[in-house]
């Protein structure tokens, strides 16, 4: 039988068993971070997805603008455009709601109306989050 000796490579299992336990401590102390960045980027696709829809509701509302012959119709306009095709997860529930504030329609006198929209999703112990704003002025011929 050959002895061993003094320069021989390798590990023992000892040592084997406390890399392990160094690296699940590690990985216990990341797991927090990693936790909050997929939160976070999951909050940040949904503003995202909020700022296109409201700013596309803008946008649509510009063009009913431009047809509409009164300010009652436009904002019946505007608030069926704001409720209608709001994005859904994958399990067909709406992202976020877009009330239309029915005051501002009512309050302005002139041809020029503000349009106020705000992106709010329901959040942690019965909160409300805000996801984005959108204000514009739109010309009602």
């Amino acid at each position: 039988m050959r002895k061993r000796g003094t320069d021989d490579a390798g590990f023992s299992l000892l040592e084997v068993v406390i890399a392990m336990f160094l690296l699940g401590v590690i990985a216990i102390a990341i797991l927090p971070v990693l936790w909050n960045g997929i939160a976070f980027s999951s909050q940040q696709a949904n503003t995202a997805t909020a700022t296109r829809y409201l700013n596309s509701v803008v946008d649509q509302a510009r063009d009913s603008a431009r047809t509409a012959t009164d300010k009652t119709s436009w904002c019946t306009a505007v608030k069926s455009n704001a409720t209608a095709n709001i994005p859904q997860d994958s399990k067909g529930v709406a992202l976020f709601s877009v009330p239309v504030d029915a005051t501002s329609c009512a309050a302005q006198s002139g041809s020029m109306m503000k349009l106020s929209l705000i992106a709010t999703m329901p959040g942690a112990q019965g909160t409300t989050l805000t996801l984005a704003s959108v204000s514009a002025l739109v010309y009602i011929r």
